[in-house]
């Protein structure tokens, strides 16, 4: 199958899979192909699908970092438990002051 894309705001082509794939095509390249009513996004198509997979992992997309290992997720996780405590602390102090207030008490 051939197929004709926009490149630099013009029609190119015809194209084989291979040749598109040697382009390095972008998923919102406009692609059209005989039997399709208009141009189309190549993301869309699926005989293209792969081609844009191969394409996305030449051009580096970004990989996830690393989790972190059981003693990194520990240290993580202890200043969140300091700063909680902290809360909880603010918490029952400014509840005690509202009672106060409430109630007249100054004590």
């Amino acid at each position: 199958m051939e197929y004709f894309i926009v490149e630099n705001g013009k029609q190119a082509g015809p194209f084989s899979i291979a040749q598109l794939a040697e382009k390095h095509i972008k998923p919102e390249t406009l692609v059209w192909k005989e039997g399709m009513a208009d141009w189309t996004p190549a993301w869309k198509i699926a005989e293209l699908k792969f081609i844009l997979a191969e394409g996305s992992q030449q051009t580096g997309t970004a990989v996830p970092p690393v989790p972190p290992t059981a003693n990194q997720a520990e240290e993580m996780s202890q200043p969140a438990a300091e700063t909680e405590e902290k809360m909880r602390t603010g918490m029952t102090a400014t509840r005690s002051l509202r009672k106060r207030n409430l109630t007249g008490n100054s004590s």
